[in-house]
């Protein structure tokens, strides 16, 4: 990544989110629309089973409603608990009038197949297909009847041909679903109604609305099947097992998903309560989402495509912005080499432009510089020769004074004498290339400044150091002090009458070395302290700022320098820097 030119990481920086966009945005629209279709669907499916579970119950309700109205029918109640009639033309007579109820029902109600009525003797009347007495007590639902109390019994789907009642093929064409009540009088059954509706009825009632690739299956209160599933599917599906799993898992909202034949299935359950009869609709997770898979493959190459043109795009913007960087960085390539001459003209006025004329600038510079350098390197090696031939004067200097003190010494010339050794110390320090010395050596070449002054100034002052012993090790810049007092004479106690004092002290404070100057000389009044403390206004003081800005150079915030006086009295300065005890190494100039 980082051998690549800036053009090819903008694109590949470009192409990375582009394609981190594009499959974040896709991840969420897929999401979306799954979560949608679901549903969507689980919302169709439940409509549906509802709107078809509410159509089949009101014919079931329809058909339970006649059943209940000849069940408490007096004409059949009387006719049934009637033990023995005085001729056989009575009984006629009942029987035809209640066949002639039934019959009447029966025509109203296509989705009937039969409707009887009977009593516990054997006594029975209806119309259309209704199954023999005999057979009806050989039934196990008969016994519940009796034992119902008058509530309905919903029974089937079943067959009943020849004779012979078949329960385990519900969906033949000839199967049926019984609804039976009780004729009870004075709290003892007598008899019972029992209506068959065709099981046609359920299959059409069930198969208007049912969606392409869904299912339906139904079971009783048992676990039986009431609708089987599809042939394909029945070997997978287990009555029991489904019912499990939706009793196990209620709080889904009644939809959940099973594993049928390997595949993932939405499962939507709605339960009849007057049925007591649980339908659930059944849609492959890929039959619910192929049209989504469709439509993700068709976003997917209509996204790669409009990639494609959109990365083509970007790589003809990006070289048409970066055109003139790399044009620049070609141009910096050759001065790597030592090629000054720039062939290339940038004229926009973005970055770029403006990187490119301080670039040409910068060239320029250099270019005068290696003329400079070549024209100067002559005359460097005059001044090297002449820096060498000054160097030999301050030794010279040196020892001459030393020749001087010795004269003066055998001439017993002790004023000569002092001089000239004082004045061959302070030569001493000045050719020492140190920066910093200790207090000590500092304190040693103000002596000796002094000790010439008071020559000069015909004992005028008198001076007094005061050191704090444990102090004289610490570093202090190198001739710090003596700019001081030599303005102190010169400006303070030279112009006064009478003896002047001088008094230097050096102590320290905390974590601070503080030097005390003070004199008894003339003073200066507030403007003259603002000029001298002014770099712009101070023309004479320049060795008061050359202290200033040594000590600000060097410490910086660390270090101050204050100046109080009062006209004919005295001035005062008080430097305060960092107490430090590292004195670097040096040698003499």
């Amino acid at each position: 990544m980082n051998s690549l030119s800036i053009k090819y990481k903008i694109i590949l920086s470009m192409i990375v989110l582009v394609v981190i966009f594009t499959i974040l945005n896709t991840y969420q629209w897929n999401s979306r629309v799954t979560s949608d279709t679901e549903a969507s669907a689980t919302s169709y499916m439940k409509e549906m089973l509802k709107v078809t579970n509410d159509n089949f119950e009101v014919s079931l309700r329809d058909v339970d409603h006649i059943v209940a109205m000849l069940s408490i029918n007096p004409e059949i109640i009387n006719a049934f608990s009637t033990t023995g009639y005085s001729s056989q033309i009575d009984f006629l007579k009942d029987e035809r009038k209640i066949e002639s109820l039934i019959a009447n029902e029966l025509n109203f109600k296509r989705y009937l197949s039969g409707l009887m009525v009977t009593d516990l003797a054997g006594r029975m009347t209806g119309a259309g297909d209704f199954m023999r007495f005999d057979d009806v007590k050989k039934q196990s639902w008969y016994t519940d009847v009796l034992q119902s109390k008058g509530r309905k019994l919903i029974i089937g789907p079943y067959s009943y041909i020849n004779g012979v009642v078949e329960f385990k093929n519900p969906e033949s064409k000839d199967s049926v679903i019984s609804i039976v009540r009780p004729i009870v009088k004075d709290d003892r059954v007598i008899g019972f109604v029992k209506a068959d509706i065709r099981f046609n009825l359920l299959l059409d009632i069930f198969n208007v609305n049912l969606k392409d690739n869904a299912s339906i299956i139904m079971l009783n209160q048992n676990g039986g099947w009431i609708l089987k599933p599809p042939s394909e599917l029945e070997p997978f599906i287990l009555p029991e097992a489904v019912m499990k799993a939706w009793e196990s898992k209620q709080e889904y909202k009644n939809n959940i998903y099973l594993d049928i034949a390997g595949e993932d299935t939405l499962a939507i359950f709605n339960h009849s309560s007057f049925t007591d009869w649980t339908t659930v609709g059944l849609i492959p997770k890929t039959k619910l989402l192929d049209g989504i898979h469709k439509t993700q493959r068709a976003n997917l190459l209509f996204t790669s495509f409009m990639a494609l043109i959109s990365f083509a795009i970007l790589y003809g913007i990006i070289s048409i912005l970066t055109r003139n960087l790399l044009l620049l960085s070609k141009a910096m390539k050759k001065i790597d080499r030592g090629n000054l001459d720039i062939a290339i003209h940038i004229k926009s006025q973005d970055e770029v432009g403006q990187l490119y004329n301080q670039f040409n600038r910068m060239v320029q510079r250099i270019q005068d510089l290696v003329e400079s350098t070549a024209h100067n390197e002559s005359e460097k090696r005059i001044a090297e020769m002449k820096a060498l031939q000054a160097q030999i004067n301050p030794h010279f200097l040196y020892n001459t004074l030393n020749t001087i003190k010795f004269l003066a010494q055998l001439q017993g010339a002790e004023g000569i004498r002092d001089v000239s050794e004082s004045l061959a110390t302070l030569m001493h320090v000045n050719m020492d290339s140190r920066r910093m010395i200790t207090v000590h050596e500092e304190v040693e070449y103000l002596t000796n400044y002094l000790r010439i002054q008071e020559y000069k100034y015909n004992s005028k002052f008198i001076s007094r150091i005061s050191v704090e012993n444990e102090i004289k090790n610490a570093s202090i810049l190198k001739l710090l002090l003596q700019p001081i007092v030599e303005n102190a004479l010169r400006h303070g106690i030279a112009g006064m009458k009478g003896q002047g004092i001088l008094v230097v002290k050096i102590y320290k404070s905390n974590d601070s070395l503080i030097i005390d100057i003070e004199d008894n000389g003339v003073g200066m009044d507030e403007e003259k302290i603002i000029e001298i403390m002014d770099d712009d206004l101070c023309k004479k003081s320049i060795g008061i700022i050359n202290v200033r800005k040594r000590l600000s150079l060097y410490y910086g915030e660390l270090a101050s320098f204050n100046i109080v006086s009062e006209k004919h009295y005295f001035t005062h300065v008080k430097i305060t820097q960092p107490y430090i005890v590292e004195i670097e190494e040096g040698k003499d100039g």
